[in-house]
């Protein structure tokens, strides 16, 4: 009995087999018949049950063993999906260019580019007798013709990969993986595609690092990519910075210093990187390194016509918290020369020179005159910021009247400063 029914399995395998070989052979004379004398012919002419029928014979015979290794079966199949993909593309013309189904297209043009690649292995596949169906000549013929077809649908592949990255990063690395394997096949190996053939290339190292950290991937591959990804004009600053947080994250802050100077460099425009640096410096006391970088980048920034007056800002902090205050007054004054409404560099400006007038009490001319100083600049951030008294009210304040004593009582200037010592007493702290 078990004999029987293995026999009976065996033969039921055969038959199946037999069958989809023998579709394979009418999906043949159909397809001849129905787009003329060219096989596989563009399918937009025929009428949408001749479509479904063929689709009917092509789709079981791509998985079967005796079937799928038919040449002209992925190129019919491969015509099918290029039928599809203009249907799509005619939906979405009539849907003010948007798609019924997104994600429907790109995986058609996963099937587009996947089916066309089979086809030109098996038509390079000799037979067991060393025979193939094409002399060398209408192969390459048709090599060339196929890969206009699926050439742009290889480079969709990044597109795809771009929309589904952070909804769906498996299969973003599912397209990415065959946008990148497709760049050495026999389809496109002559057009170089692995370096130079496609714009999008260095872009796609950046969305392919991504949907490795979306999907908990290796570090050392996702750096690997990253690190490629820094030639991307589109995502290059975002992969440095994407580097530089996970050296961070290691604790490796040298590593991360060492990326944000390289930045710097390579994105002289990016301001953000500068400030980020500088600002780690101080914040590891490295006060000479600071004042350095911000020494480099106001030069550039001169040099180059951009305004951007963090440098300055910082020079002057770094200059101040180590007690040059001399020259972090004179950097606050070149901050305010960029950016004459910034607060914080007015207010920095006025408490260098409060500082300077009690470092100098013992000559009143020198402790008058940086006090007056500290004055304006302090009347001039209440002018740009009167909702910020915290920035100049006591400090106005406290230079009013620590400076009453440098003047005779009965000057005109006594006078004036103790009016406004009146004025600002209400942030007498």
């Amino acid at each position: 009995m078990k004999r029987f029914l293995l026999i009976c399995t065996l033969v039921a395998v055969a038959t199946c087999a037999t069958a989809q070989m023998a579709n394979v052979k009418k999906l043949r004379n159909k397809i001849d018949y129905a787009t003329g004398t060219i096989p596989a012919q563009d399918y937009s002419n025929l009428k949408p049950e001749q479509v479904e029928e063929f689709r009917a014979l092509i789709e079981p015979a791509l998985t079967n063993e005796e079937s799928m290794n038919e040449s002209d079966l992925w190129e019919y199949a491969a015509r099918l999906s290029m039928y599809d993909m203009n249907k799509m593309l005619a939906q979405r013309a009539a849907n003010n260019n948007e798609f019924v189904d997104a994600n429907a297209f790109f995986q058609n043009q996963y099937d587009i580019v996947t089916r066309w690649m089979k086809y030109i292995d098996l038509l390079n596949t000799p037979n067991a007798k060393g025979k193939y169906s094409k002399k060398e000549e209408e192969r390459e013929k048709d090599r060339l013709l196929y890969q206009q077809f699926a050439m742009n649908s290889r480079n969709n592949l990044f597109i795809a990969a771009t929309n589904v990255v952070n909804d769906q990063p498996a299969l973003a690395i599912t397209y990415l993986d065959l946008f990148y394997s497709s760049a050495t096949h026999p389809l496109f190996a002559d057009l170089d595609a692995s370096k130079n053939g496609s714009s999008n290339l260095p872009n796609s190292y950046y969305i392919y690092a991504t949907a490795l950290k979306n999907t908990n991937g290796d570090n050392a591959t996702i750096k690997e990519y990253l690190d490629k990804a820094r030639a991307s004009e589109m995502f290059g600053k975002n992969a440095l910075f994407d580097l530089m947080e996970m050296e961070k994250a290691d604790n490796n802050m040298e590593g991360w210093k060492k990326l944000c100077a390289e930045a710097i460099d390579q994105f002289p425009d990016e301001g953000i990187f500068g400030r980020m640096l500088i600002q780690q410096y101080i914040n590891d006391k490295e006060y000479d390194q600071a004042t350095t970088l911000c020494d480099k980048l106001i030069e550039r920034n001169t040099a180059n016509g951009t305004v951007d007056e963090w440098p300055h800002y910082f020079k002057a902090a770094a200059l101040f918290t180590t007690e040059k205050y001399e020259e972090a007054y004179n950097a606050f004054v070149g901050c305010i020369e960029v950016k004459p409404d910034m607060v914080d560099a007015l207010s920095g400006a006025g408490t260098t020179a409060w500082k300077l007038a009690q470092l100098n009490t013992a000559d009143k001319d020198k402790a008058r005159d940086w006090y007056g100083k500290a004055i304006g600049h302090f009347e001039a951030a209440e002018t740009v910021a009167p909702d910020q008294p915290d920035k100049w009210g006591y400090s106005l304040y406290a230079c009013c009247n620590n400076s009453l004593n440098l003047y005779d009582a009965k000057s005109a200037e006594y006078a004036e400063l103790k009016a406004k010592t009146e004025q600002y007493k209400q942030y007498n702290k």
